[in-house]
């Protein structure tokens, strides 16, 4: 995937050709996540013409379609949370583990390529990928139709994932807990709304 800088009078500039804004999907704001995170800055994410896009998590390769080519941007970028060291924060935060990490990945992938698969090759929102300083790991949505919020931890060897969210048209929120081994349908066809 090739990614361009974008000059910056792209962004203070309204684009009016037609052409570059059919060229590319989206451009992502500048943000940093912690001290330790490197900025990802203003850039265009050119549209992949391949089929499938590869990312490897830790030796394990995932294949998934292409449409998930901003998901695995931020699963590169994510991959520094396991650099981080006990006491990150300067606060006693908990070092991330590996296996924390492994298994977030997993599910994130498992319902995203599941969704697209099951419901009209629809594609949710990128969520960003967040250590918490109790040694636990938050994907977090915020979109015009949805929010949610999935913290992933380990207790006593097993991996939990609890969410809390709501559609933004009727407020009501929802919270429990969602397997970790194999896609919840009625909680797929909710996340279905985390859509940009």
């Amino acid at each position: 995937m090739e990614i361009q800088n974008t000059p910056t009078n792209y962004i203070q500039n309204p684009i009016k050709s037609r052409s570059l804004i059919d060229d590319y999907d989206c451009y992502f704001r500048e943000r940093n996540y912690y001290q330790e995170r490197p900025k990802i800055g203003f850039e265009f994410s050119k549209r992949n013409t391949e089929t499938t896009i590869s990312v490897d998590v830790l030796g394990k390769i995932y294949t998934i379609p292409s449409a998930f080519f901003d998901l695995i941007d931020e699963i590169n970028d994510s991959k520094s949370i396991l650099s981080l060291q006990d006491n990150w924060d300067c606060l006693g935060a908990v070092q991330i583990s590996e296996k924390l990490y492994i298994e977030t990945i997993n599910f994130l992938l498992m319902y995203a390529v599941y969704i697209y698969e099951h419901h009209s090759k629809s594609v949710i929102q990128t969520p960003e990928i967040n250590p918490c300083a109790n040694g636990t790991i938050d994907l977090s949505w915020r979109t015009s139709k949805a929010r949610m919020l999935i913290n992933i931890k380990q207790k006593e060897g097993v991996f939990l994932a609890s969410f809390y969210g709501y559609h933004t048209e009727n407020r009501l929120p929802q919270e429990g807990f969602i397997d970790m081994n194999k896609v919840d349908q009625s909680r797929a066809l909710w996340m279905r709304e985390l859509k940009k």
